[in-house]
């Protein structure tokens, strides 16, 4: 494992590193503490003694996005989602959350939790295919 982390590690992070990351991240950031969230943003259904918590389906870990697939229950709409947007992106510890109908009773909810062109990115052109310079536009 070493020899493949040394010799490839864009395939080692892809393969390895990059999901056990993700498993964590998912576990840590959502799965923990999934019921009492959603308890606490009133998506919950109670019946007597019984809860019903929407379910959930999968979720994405990314650099800047997080994207949660989630099984709405019955008697819920998109729209008791949408309202409820602001209240998960703070409850989840993210600065943005939007909602997206996916499918019958399936959601995905999309957190922010960077801004991924918040920093410039610096551009060496010298090394671009030999570019010394942008090439420029003359006209013929």
């Amino acid at each position: 494992m070493v020899l493949w982390r040394v010799l490839s590690p864009q395939t080692f992070e892809r393969w390895l590193t990059g999901r056990i990351r993700s498993r964590w991240l998912t576990w840590f950031r959502y799965r923990r503490r999934w019921s009492a969230v959603m308890d606490a943003c009133l998506l919950t259904k109670k019946d007597g003694d019984r809860v019903s918590v929407p379910r959930l389906m999968g979720v994405r870990i990314g650099e800047s996005l997080d994207t949660v697939r989630v099984k709405m229950l019955p008697g819920h709409a998109p729209s008791d989602w949408e309202n409820r947007a602001e209240h998960l992106a703070h409850a989840f510890g993210t600065r943005h959350a939007q909602v997206a109908i996916v499918g019958a009773s399936l959601l995905e909810v999309t957190f922010r939790r960077s801004d991924s062109l918040a920093e410039p990115i610096v551009v060496d052109f010298e090394s671009m295919a030999g570019f010394k310079t942008l090439p420029s536009r003359k006209a013929a």
